[in-house]
């Protein structure tokens, strides 16, 4: 798990970034359910009663939209989709090195 039990991730970007197009990896690299994605700020204050209840992924092309999540960090961390696939990649780089240097080190190449 990458994030506290139970604080729910928001993701902004530009609408075509690839936020859905991603989001089932998203999700599961942040051990959450499925996505959804909020574009009309009439959402934002049920989707604020449901991260209560429970933590979720939630996507959304608009910055004061998510602005209005920001302003409840005891719910949520808002963060780019730009930062988030960077995290992913840097922590999936460095999976692959330990897994290399695990097989070189069975094999007897490395100590």
């Amino acid at each position: 798990m990458h994030r506290p039990a139970d604080i729910s991730v928001v993701i902004h970007g530009p609408r075509g970034c690839g936020k859905t197009f991603n989001a089932e990896k998203i999700a599961a690299y942040f051990a959450l359910p499925p996505a959804i994605d909020v574009d009309d700020t009439a959402e934002v204050k049920a989707v604020l009663r449901g991260m209560a209840a429970q933590p979720m992924l939630v996507l959304t092309s608009d910055w004061s939209i998510a602005r209005k999540f920001y302003k409840r960090h005891d719910l949520c961390v808002v963060s780019s989709f730009h930062a988030v696939t960077q995290m992913m990649a840097r922590h999936a780089a460095a999976q692959a090195n330990d897994a290399v240097s695990e097989m070189l080190r069975r094999e007897g190449i490395t100590s």
